[in-house]
Parts: C-alpha cells; sequence; structure tokens
C-alpha cells in the first residue's frame, strides 16, 4: 500500500511539474500587467557582453518568474502564507495599521554594474548625484531670472511610519541628507508637511499605492503657489468626484489580497473643457485633464492627465498672457497639475522616460518658459540614475 501511495505522489508531483512545463511553453509571453500595472520581462536577447556581466542570467530568471502560469494566483498565496508566519508583509511590501501598505525594499541604483535588489538601504552617491544635478539646474536658471521650485515626493514608508512598525533610522538619513543638500534653494520640505497631515488622520497617501492622494497632491501644489509667491485656490472651491474600488501598485506587488481598496478623487471646477492638452509627440489633443475610461480598469491613476506621456502642452483655449510652467516630473506631478494649470500654460516633460526629457534647459530656451517645477518621487531618486541626467 506504501508503495502504490508513493507512486501516485509522485505521478501527481510529475503531471503537475510537467504540465506547469508545458502550460509554459504553450502560452504566449505577456506584456503587460494589469494587476501590477507595469511591463513584464520578454525573453531577453543574449550577447556575450550580457552573459559575462551576469546581466542576461538576471533577466531571464525575471522573464520565467513574469511568465509564469497563474502567478497572480501564485503570488496571493504566498502572501498570505507570509503573514500567517508573522513576517508581517510579503515581496518586500510591509502591512500595517488599518491596512497601509509600504514598499520598505528596493533595489537601490549604485552605477551600470552595482545596483542592489531588495534592499532598505541605498547609495548616498547617487542620491548626491541628483541633488548636484537640481543644484546646478537651480543656478543656470538663476541667471536667467527663471523662478525654479524643487519638490520631493515621499515614499509611504517615509510619511507613514506612525502606522509601520519599521525602523525609521534609514528614511530619516535619507530625508536629511536630501533636505541639506537642497539647502539654500526653493525646494519646501513636503516630505514633513504630507507626514503631519498623515498622522492628523488625513487621507494623504493611498493605501495600496505608492503615490500621494489627491488630497495629498492638493497640499503640495499649495506649497508650490506659496513658493512662487502665489495665492492657491481654496479647497472648499472643488467639486469633489469620487471612484472606488481603487487598488495600487503597492497592492498587486505585496499579493497581501485581505487589504481593501482604496478611493480616487478627482476635484473639478467643471471648467476642464476649457483646457486642451497635447501630447508633442504624436501631435494628438484631448480636452479636459482626465481620461475617465481609466476609472474603470485597474490603473485608476492613468485618468490623470491619460496616464503616461513624454511630452504634453497644457493651454487654455482663448487666454492669453498666461505664463509658462515646465513642469519635470515623474507621477507624482499628475494629480497636482490639474491645479496648476488654473494659473499657467504648462510644459510637462517626464524624467521618468528615456528621451530627452531631463535636458530641461533646452525646453526652457525653446519655449520661452517662465518658471520650472521638479516635482519627483524619493524612490526614482535611488533607485534609477535618471535625475543625475538632468541639466
Amino acid at each position: 500500500m506504501n508503495k502504490k501511495i508513493s507512486i501516485v505522489t509522485a505521478a501527481v508531483f510529475c503531471v503537475i511539474l510537467f504540465g506547469f512545463a508545458l502550460t509554459f511553453l504553450i502560452l504566449p509571453d505577456q506584456n503587460f500587467s494589469d494587476a501590477e500595472n507595469r511591463s513584464l520581462q520578454k525573453f531577453p536577447k543574449f550577447t556575450v557582453e550580457s552573459f559575462l556581466s551576469g546581466s542576461f542570467g538576471s533577466k531571464m530568471n525575471t522573464y520565467f518568474a513574469d511568465q509564469f502560469p497563474i502567478r497572480d494566483f501564485l503570488v496571493g498565496v504566498k502572501g498570505r502564507a507570509e503573514l500567517m508566519l508573522l513576517k508581517g508583509g510579503n515581496n518586500g511590501v510591509i502591512k500595517g495599521k488599518d491596512g497601509q501598505l509600504a514598499v520598505a525594499r528596493f533595489d537601490a541604483y549604485g552605477g551600470a554594474q552595482n545596483t542592489v535588489s531588495d534592499t532598505d538601504g541605498y547609495f548616498t552617491s547617487t542620491v548626491d548625484r541628483g541633488m548636484e544635478a537640481i543644484r546646478s539646474l537651480h543656478d543656470s536658471l538663476a541667471e536667467k531670472t527663471i523662478d525654479f521650485c524643487a519638490v520631493i515626493a515621499p515614499r509611504t514608508i517615509d510619511v507613514a511610519s506612525s502606522a509601520l512598525s519599521y525602523p525609521t533610522n534609514g528614511s530619516t538619513a535619507l530625508r536629511t541628507q536630501v533636505k541639506e543638500a537642497l539647502a539654500g534653494l526653493n525646494a519646501p520640505d513636503v516630505i514633513s508637511m504630507i507626514e503631519e497631515h498623515y498622522r492628523a488622520g488625513e487621507y494623504v497617501t493611498y493605501r495600496t499605492d505608492h503615490h500621494w492622494t489627491t488630497l495629498g497632491g492638493y497640499y503640495a501644489y499649495c506649497e508650490v503657489m506659496k513658493s512662487f509667491g502665489m495665492e492657491p485656490l481654496a479647497k472648499e472651491l472643488f467639486r469633489v468626484e469620487q471612484t472606488e474600488g481603487f487598488y495600487g501598485t503597492t497592492w498587486s506587488k505585496s499579493g497581501l489580497k485581505d487589504v481593501g481598496p482604496d478611493t480616487l478623487e478627482l476635484w473639478l471646477l467643471d471648467d476642464e473643457d476649457q483646457y486642451t492638452v497635447t501630447d508633442l509627440d504624436s501631435e494628438t489633443s484631448f480636452t479636459g485633464f482626465y481620461n475617465r475610461e481609466f476609472l474603470s480598469k485597474k490603473d485608476k491613476y492613468g485618468a490623470f492627465l491619460d496616464g503616461t506621456h513624454n511630452r504634453l502642452l497644457i493651454t487654455k483655449n482663448g487666454a492669453e498672457g498666461r505664463e509658462l510652467l515646465l513642469v519635470a516630473k515623474d507621477s507624482f506631478a499628475n494629480c497636482m497639475i490639474p491645479f496648476l494649470a488654473r494659473h499657467f500654460d504648462i510644459l510637462i516633460l517626464n524624467l521618468s522616460g528615456d528621451g530627452d526629457e531631463t535636458n530641461i534647459s533646452k525646453y526652457v530656451e525653446n519655449y520661452a518658459c517662465d518658471r520650472v517645477l521638479m516635482v519627483y518621487g524619493l524612490e526614482n531618486i535611488i533607485t534609477s540614475p535618471r535625475l543625475g541626467k538632468v541639466k
């Protein structure tokens, strides 16, 4: 009897193993994960250089992980198992009070051959290069008497510590380094401001996503306007349209399916039809700041400015003499820009792309911009070299 059970067990194991292998070979590769809102690794191209550097092997590991059958289901199973083992999180994401999720471990960029995966540390040299680029840009704009403001957006781990059981020394050191490096510049301490509102119980950062909420974006907009010596629009002027069921990228990464959804808000003044947003790459335009088709999808945050575009221009129809504000940004700025567009025409450059959008000085000159605003997240500062390329 024991021998029969062993044979049956081995047979079932083989069927499952080879079944997964066969399914992996038959199913076509997926290019994008709606659940995680990110591109999936395609089969990497082999070169001797990539093989010797180890990047080919690393990409192959990512390829197998990304394309594995029923991956989303297995991530959820692993997430539940990790909580049962009292690990407090999964896949580098920790869970705090009231279902607050926060990414605690990142891929720290330290150079072309020196990136450390899944760490809560960072390279101070990478941060230094980014801060030096901001200071250099500030100095060159000051020579042209162009106002400049830098907003560094927080990671959730930086502002939601009151809801999380996680050491804060790394976050404190990173924030201190950035604050000291930008001392003397027009760089309001938005991170501390958002943290203060969070501790007061305000809904300024999502529980399931890495972005600040529209309310958090509004508070950041107010700081920018004050830094320019201008009056922000009062919160009471806006009508708030809410969409339930928003699950962000942190939730998808975590596999912690027991955490409930967020609410995404659009703040409206009923004048959106007066604004035209033009994609300077495709030369297509749309009216208003929001694409509501995203509100019925997983990536609801894409409703702001129709998702990711490398270069956009926002103008108010029939309005003349408005200042042109250049916004060099990552996605944290998307929910801020509708507020700013009530005061300025806006040229938007996506710093997270792979084009020449980091050459801000060129765009300032070519478009005769009056002011420059940079909005860039701490996570991108430590995980990407893009900020250090700004000029």
